[in-house]
């Protein structure tokens, strides 16, 4: 059985989160042009800076850890994004037709 990460991970592996949470705040109200041209590559950045060493350090715990964290977090999220995209766009469709 494999150790918690959240129990053993240090200081230093908030810095990518904190990072990110920064340049969100922070980017548009001094550098508009730059956050708004590129913060995409800014989030993937800080996404990778944080997979990356996690991934060296802890191998195959790190990987199942972002499939946990993908499966059980992303994929139900944006699935539920969609289908309260559908269920409204439907229900707007038929209060319209009524019209």
């Amino acid at each position: 059985m494999h150790a918690d990460l959240g129990e053993i991970l240090t200081l230093w592996s908030t810095l990518p989160f904190v990072g990110m949470l920064l340049s969100i705040a922070l980017f548009p109200l001094f550098a508009p042009k730059l956050w708004h041209n590129h913060f995409g590559k800014v989030s993937v950045f800080w996404s990778l800076a944080a997979l990356i060493p996690f991934t060296v350090l802890y191998m195959g715990q790190a990987v199942h850890e972002f499939l946990h964290i993908v499966m059980a977090d992303y994929v139900p999220f944006v699935n539920r994004l969609f289908m309260s995209f559908f269920i409204l766009s439907w229900l707007i469709m038929s209060l319209l037709s009524f019209c």
